[in-house]
This record gives C-alpha cells, structure tokens and sequence, in this order.
C-alpha cells in the first residue's frame, strides 16, 4: 500500500480515508458524558445528539516502509460541528 490518496486542485486540498460510522461511542469518550459540569455546556440535549451521532474509526495507513500497516484513530468531526 502507498498510503491514504491526497488531492490538491486550486483552493482545495483533500485527503481521503478509509472510516467506519460508529453508533456508539468508544469507552475512551465517555468521561465527556458524565463528567460533572460546573457551567453546563454543553447541556444535556445536546450532550444526548452527540451520544447518537456516534463517531467514525479512520484506518490510517502509517509511511514507514518496514513496517507499513494501518493504524486506527477515532474522529469526532459530527460531534464537534454540533458543538459549533
């Protein structure tokens, strides 16, 4: 594998991923849902709109060319727009 394919053409620069859409949140995230908070932001609606909107796995294919194997990581790009 050469890697994740990346596109630039004008003011547009892309890079494209293998993701997986997950329904649940991993483990890692569930401080952010029980956490207590001394402000209330962000209030618990919205804190339950990011619990069903889930996350997404991102297989990263990692450049080193003796070891080349995907790596993963969470991203939690729907949740942060609905913290916007």
């Amino acid at each position: 594998m050469t890697g994740n394919p990346h596109y630039r053409n004008n003011d547009l620069d892309v890079d494209v991923l293998d993701v997986i859409h997950c329904t649940l949140c991993p483990e890692e995230a569930e401080e952010f849902f029980t956490r207590c908070r001394y402000n209330h932001w962000p209030h618990e609606e919205l804190r339950e709109q990011i619990k069903k909107v889930g996350c997404h796995v991102l297989g990263v294919m990692e450049n080193v060319p003796e070891n080349e194997q995907y790596e993963f990581r969470y991203s939690f790009s729907m949740a942060e727009r609905l913290l916007i």
